[in-house]
């Protein structure tokens, strides 16, 4: 059986090669849409990264937080978590663009 955990190494992968795209949910957490399911990661007001599934419903079917998830995940959540963040705020284009009209000056 798959865990949510698991598929972490692979939802880094697909973010960052651009398959996923995350949207803003709201001040620090962020989802995208895959089939009938939703991603949503973001931090708790305690700071705990976190990563909710779910269904076509809105219920939460599974969650990882960052204390919850084995060595070597914990960071990958983290990691994750910034590159969402990234894609949501299309902050790579933005720093593309930037660096281009510096490179006119």
């Amino acid at each position: 059986m798959t865990t949510l955990s698991e598929m972490i190494p692979v939802m880094l992968l697909k973010t960052e090669q651009a398959k996923l795209n995350w949207e803003l949910l709201g001040t620090s957490s962020f989802l995208t849409r895959i089939g009938s399911a939703v991603l949503e990661i973001g931090r708790r007001n305690d700071g705990i990264a976190f990563l909710n599934l779910r269904n076509a419903d809105s219920v939460v079917v599974e969650s990882v937080n960052y204390n919850s998830l084995p060595g070597g995940l914990d960071e990958k959540l983290n990691v994750l978590l910034d590159a969402a963040r990234r894609r949501a705020y299309g902050t790579d284009q933005l720093l593309g663009s930037l660096k281009d009209q510096l490179d006119k000056l």
